[in-house]
């Protein structure tokens, strides 16, 4: 069983090196990030950008915002009810999206139409926060 799990981590870790690479090779400009959350962090795993060019990185202690970055945009869009209020919690909105935002009630009006799309809007909200590119890759 661990024999197995094992297998499946490094295919799904390679899949994701492959996409990172060839959304870094498409767009040389922009920084890529695949990150996901851990214990309420959007932790960046893996990196490339035009600062290094080439050069794949594997970031340790790196760490995206949730109300300014696409991929924290993305996972508020989509975690349950009990790890937005985490995320709040532990950021709360008063102090760490209220510049980007405004209100709570904007933001969730975003959150509501990132539900609705097929693929995250990811050059709206880098246009719109002045955040580098996270780009999702299938």
């Amino acid at each position: 069983m661990e024999l197995a799990a094992s297998h499946s981590h490094r295919a799904l870790q390679q899949r994701a090196i492959t996409v990172v690479r060839a959304l870094y090779d498409r767009l040389q400009t922009a920084a890529i990030a695949l990150a996901e959350p851990v214990g309420g962090e959007m932790a960046v795993r893996l990196r490339m950008s035009p600062d290094r060019p080439g050069v794949l990185q594997e970031p340790l202690n790196r760490f995206l915002s949730h109300y300014t970055n696409a991929s924290g945009l993305v996972y508020l869009a989509f975690c349950t009810p009990e790890e937005r209020a985490a995320v709040e919690r532990r950021y709360p909105f008063a102090e760490y999206g209220a510049v980007q935002w405004q209100t709570p009630g904007a933001l969730d009006a975003f959150l509501e139409r990132v539900r609705r799309l097929d693929r995250p809007p990811v050059d709206r909200i880098r246009r719109a926060h002045r955040t580098p590119p996270v780009i999702w890759g299938r």
